[in-house]
């Protein structure tokens, strides 16, 4: 953006030597001496080509400025950005490492990736590694800077697409993702999607994103109506939605949108009241659900949704207690479970939320003890797993935690088998100054009667 406008002001400095350049061109044969005529040409002549060195700028700002560019090396990563080294720059003359300045921010998990996200807008990735050995190990790789949200798709172990959005705005792609216009010969999709992006969701079939102004596109598999466009036909190409949406959250058949009013709409299949309008009728356009809502987290024929005063409410499928409603009956309506909630997460069979204290409750199914170690098969109440807690994610692997001291830990098939979940899984070897760790914040909670009202 402020290529462009620096262009613009660059482009109508060369219009103003342009314009004098004519004129001082137009009072050359009035001129009445030789020396006065020879002066207004060498004035004339340098101006004009102040005005060429001026377009030729503008144009090389706005070439860098839209040209997708080092988007391939972006999308790649750079294995020099190792965030141990990172994380052990010295700063202080006494030897003690004080990486607060690199400390992540987020936590993020997309099928079998983990990720971070620093406060410095850089995207770290927990990848495999392979030497000139062929020997494999784990470390963490920079996917980019100057980045607000990184995705890695997998079908099974073989990684299919990247997504990844730009703080400029710009969401890219690389790789294979179906229904999504190809190249006729490679079937691969490499470059720039879509700009002026705010945020994106996919959950593998299909892919949504959010622009700056608020505005909801779709694109892809759409057999149950889940994109919301008053259609079942898959889109190959962004299509748009509706208006003043903050969020989106989707499974493969049903998708919940958040607008900017707090109201929660829902779209897609309903075979298990998943929608939560109390009905099992199918719907392919959003209908509002309810109001007062901050964001929906979706999982596979059930949803959970976080109220804006931190009540969570669930409603759907039940068979292994994903509603967390303490049987294994389904609700048709949101139904709340627990409160004081600031997060959501949710997964296939399973989903969790963060309190203010730093709590981390989970329930549903607990496949390789992918919310704990305990033996139970689900837990059908929302059940305290992890303290000391500054963010989660979910995917069907397992649950990651960010602790307040930074550190990583890990459910599920996403442990080592003989790890504890209290034990650090992936230490990111940071040593975090006191000063930086401060509670979460505390918001007063409205009432939820009071909130989701359209203007």
């Amino acid at each position: 953006m402020l290529l462009t406008i620096l262009a613009i002001f660059i482009i109508l400095i060369g219009g103003v030597f342009v314009v004098s350049a004519v004129i001082m061109g137009s009072n050359i044969k009035r001129t009445r001496t030789p020396r006065a005529k020879q002066l207004l040409i060498r004035r004339c002549r340098n101006t004009a080509i102040l005005s060429v060195v001026a377009f030729v700028t503008a144009i090389v700002l706005l070439v860098v400025n839209f040209l997708p560019g080092q988007i391939q090396g972006r999308l790649a990563g750079d294995a020099a950005y190792d965030l141990t080294d990172t994380y052990a720059t010295v700063l202080s003359g006494g030897g003690e490492e004080k990486a607060y300045l690199y400390l992540p921010s987020s936590v993020y998990a997309d099928d079998e990736c983990i990720s971070l996200q620093n406060d410095r807008g850089e995207w770290f990735v927990y990848e495999a590694t392979e030497n000139s050995e062929g020997e494999t190990s784990y470390r963490w790789i920079n996917r980019g800077k100057n980045t607000a949200h990184y995705q890695t798709l997998s079908l099974g172990e073989q990684t299919v697409m990247t997504l990844q959005l730009g703080l400029d705005g710009r969401l890219y792609a690389d790789g294979t993702f179906p229904f999504m216009m190809y190249d006729t010969d490679s079937k691969i999709y490499s470059g720039q999607l879509a700009k002026n992006v705010g945020s994106f969701f996919c959950n593998g079939n299909t892919l949504f994103y959010v622009t700056e102004g608020q505005d909801l596109y779709a694109l892809g598999l759409n057999e149950y109506g889940q994109m919301g466009d008053s259609s079942s036909k898959n889109k190959t190409a962004a299509t748009y939605i509706r208006s003043d949406i903050v969020s989106v959250s989707a499974s493969e058949t049903h998708a919940m949108m958040v607008d900017i009013f707090g109201n929660l709409y829902a779209t897609g299949d309903n075979s298990d009241s998943q929608l939560g309008d109390g009905t099992m009728a199918n719907v392919s356009a959003p209908i509002k659900i309810m109001g007062g809502v901050r964001e929906a987290a979706v999982g596979n024929f059930f949803s959970v949704i976080l109220a804006q005063n931190g009540d969570v409410y669930t409603c759907g499928r039940n068979t292994l207690g994903q509603c967390g409603n303490g049987s294994k009956n389904g609700t048709a309506t949101p139904t709340k479970i627990a409160g004081g909630a600031i997060k959501i997460v949710a997964s296939d069979k399973s989903a969790a939320y963060l309190t203010e204290e730093g709590k981390v409750y989970a329930w549903g199914a607990n496949d390789k003890h992918c919310l704990s170690l305990d033996a139970t098969a689900y837990f059908n109440t929302p059940t305290l797993i992890a303290e000391n807690v500054y963010d989660i994610a979910m995917n069907v692997d397992g649950l990651v935690i960010l602790d307040r001291e930074r550190n990583i830990r890990v459910t599920g098939a996403l442990r080592d088998d003989t790890a504890k979940l209290t034990e650090e899984i992936l230490d990111i070897k940071a040593k975090v100054p006191e000063s930086y760790l401060s509670p979460v914040e505390r918001e007063e909670k409205p009432d939820i009667n009071e909130l989701g009202k359209d203007e």
